[in-house]
């Protein structure tokens, strides 16, 4: 069989959309056939990673607006735009490529989301679209912790969401597309409601198989939590100080404990969260660092007994298997990707998005209550998130999905 993808956003050793556009391709590799289109400025990490590696095995095939564009974005056009003037434009290179292959099908896979449409449906071959992510939303009742800037920002989202099935060439892509994935649930919510369209639940993450195990052993006496990511309204932290605030309050009497909650990060909403933390008098606990180096960051996470990542719309949220590979539970919020990743009381806590004072006590006693996770139900749970389970997903979803039968 013979496949093509578009991966805009596709580099090895990457994170984000480029890690996700990456490993989406090298599973495909257990299918058949693979061509990538891509964006030219991947080239030089691609065939890096070839020459440390041994060759890929895929086609890769570059593409890059012209001059002009090029010029324009890299003085300020939008990604978007441009982004979708680049989809425009490989249909064409698609289309030339497949009356020379002959393709069994074609997927488009990063970006991640639904507000750009792609045209590869108009090769006539099934189009699987997806895993698309956008629809994940911020509770309206959870905007009152954001600050105005951020409020603004979330109500912008509401807009663009209730826009966008207007638009003809993000409705055409969806209505013709053969399958679609969807990375959440609030997106097969989205796309069954304003487009008619019933999809499969497939989250976008992929995770290298954990290299080492952490041996931290739980200590009731010893908490250390650890927060990795932007600091950004949605992001949650405001609600996980506020839960801070209320565990030390509960166990201040708790002879000889120690507690340190480690932020990792930089972003616009750093200012307000270190007044709050001097509100709430919980400095003490806190330690800040801007950026660690990847191999850092892991052994934070060995040494930390959770990970605190109350976000409110992560349509992703990576760093939860990247912490869970390291054997370290996550507590996140029943919302998004991570919702998907977590299983309660398994390899973390997952928290009910009922209201602002629910999730602040809820997140408290998961402080409380986290010794009770086993380390080793971490490393468990990342099992289906690895390239070869992938690979294998891929299989079963042609055979059984589209009645075609892969090299596998």
């Amino acid at each position: 069989m013979k496949f093509l993808l578009s991966a805009y956003a596709c580099e090895p050793d990457k994170g984000s959309e480029p890690g996700v556009g990456w490993e989406w391709a090298m599973a495909y590799r257990q299918l058949g056939e693979v061509w990538v289109i891509t964006r030219a400025n991947n080239r030089e990490p691609i065939e890096n990673w070839e020459q440390q590696n041994g060759k890929s095995g895929i086609n890769w095939i570059y593409h890059d607006c012209g001059p002009a564009l090029l010029w324009l974005k890299r003085r300020g056009l939008p990604t978007l735009l441009y982004y979708f003037q680049w989809q425009r434009e490989i249909l064409e290179v698609a289309r030339k490529l497949h009356k020379k292959v002959g393709f069994s099908a074609v997927h488009h896979i990063t970006f991640v989301q639904h507000k750009i449409p792609s045209f590869l449906y108009l090769l006539g071959i099934p189009f699987v679209f997806g895993p698309l992510a956008g629809s994940d939303n911020t509770p309206r009742n959870f905007l009152e912790i954001y600050s105005p800037i951020e409020r603004i920002k979330e109500r912008l989202r509401y807009l663009i969401e209730r826009i966008q099935p207007l638009l003809p060439f993000c409705r055409n892509a969806i209505k013709n597309a053969t399958v679609l994935l969807a990375a959440t649930r609030a997106n097969q919510k989205f796309l069954l409601r304003y487009f008619g369209r019933s999809s499969i639940l497939k989250p976008a993450m992929v995770i290298d198989p954990p290299k080492r195990v952490a041996t931290r052993k739980a200590n009731s006496t010893k908490l250390r939590l650890v927060f990795a990511g932007r600091l950004l309204g949605w992001k949650g932290l405001w609600l996980a100080f506020q839960a801070l605030a209320k565990y030390t309050g509960i166990n201040r009497i708790v002879p000889g404990l120690e507690l340190e909650f480690h932020i990792i990060g930089a972003g616009p909403e750093e200012i307000r969260l270190r007044k709050l933390a001097e509100t709430l008098k919980i400095q003490p606990w806190l330690r800040w660092s801007t950026w660690l180096p990847q191999e850092d960051l892991f052994d934070c996470f060995q040494n930390s007994d959770a990970l605190v990542f109350p976000s409110l719309h992560d349509s992703g949220g990576m760093v939860v298997l990247e912490a869970n590979a390291q054997s370290c539970p996550a507590i996140v919020l029943d919302l998004g990707g991570p919702s998907l990743t977590v299983k309660d009381g398994f390899n973390g806590f997952l928290i009910k998005a009922g209201n602002v004072d629910q999730v602040i006590s809820d997140l408290a006693k998961a402080f409380d209550r986290i010794h009770e996770i086993k380390r080793s139900n971490c490393i468990l749970a990342t099992r289906e998130f690895t390239r070869e389970a992938l690979a294998n997903y891929l299989c079963k979803f042609y055979y059984e999905v589209l009645n075609i039968k892969t090299a596998d």
